[in-house]
């Protein structure tokens, strides 16, 4: 009789401690998830004033939305506001990017100053013959905001790429959809175009997780 008192006041016990394990474990869980964090970026600015069969500035905003989906830590959402900015956003006043970007906690900024596709300098060695022949030249510069407290810079830069590509693979007259083919990302161009998007993606998370991880 003892023995079946004892087992009927300790069943209940041994029946929660699965319970109690499964909530130590979600809460352990969550707590291990880091929080994310939201960013702003900015519609691509192109100030090379280059002719181009296609928008610059519409190719890299897309290319670098589609990258930041798989980030599992940084939500990037472009930009949808149709109101200009009043100020170069590179300029050292930055005062005004809290108000205007009031709903994140970075914006990301990003420039063409340099897409310039030329002849590659041939010195008549056999190299050159078995190398492409022409060469793209791109320069993005970056900045990136920190909005939570007082806006600081926490990234400014000029990220700099050179690509050799054959003459024959870029055709006279390209439509202004080429860009957006499925074969596109495949091509000499759009493989360089690719690289220089996955470097400033980079950048762009290294900064923003470190400032994350490491609040001021």
């Amino acid at each position: 009789m003892r023995k079946f008192l004892l087992f009927v006041f300790f069943l209940p016990l041994f029946l929660s401690l699965p319970a109690c394990y499964q909530n130590r474990d979600t809460q352990m869980s969550a707590m291990a998830i880091p929080p994310k964090s939201h960013a702003i970026l900015f519609p691509v600015i192109d100030s090379t004033e280059q002719a181009f069969p296609w928008s610059l500035e519409e190719e890299f905003t897309t290319f670098l939305q589609e990258r930041f989906q798989k980030n599992h830590r940084l939500v990037l959402n472009v930009d949808t506001q149709e109101k200009a900015l009043e100020t170069s956003p590179f300029q050292q006043d930055i005062d005004w990017m809290k108000k205007r970007f009031h709903r994140a906690d970075f914006v990301v900024f990003a420039e063409i100053v340099e897409h310039a596709l030329h002849d590659k300098e041939s010195k008549r060695r056999v190299i050159d013959k078995l190398t492409p022949d022409c060469q793209l030249d791109m320069t993005v510069r970056l900045r990136v905001v920190d909005l939570r407290n007082q806006p600081t810079v926490i990234l400014q830069e000029l990220v700099h790429k050179s690509h050799s590509i054959p003459r024959l693979s870029l055709p006279n007259m390209w439509d202004e959809s080429h860009w957006k083919r499925t074969i596109f990302p495949i091509t000499p161009l759009g493989f360089a175009h690719k690289q220089m998007i996955k470097e400033i993606t980079q950048r762009i998370e290294s900064y923003t997780l470190l400032a994350q991880d490491h609040p001021s």
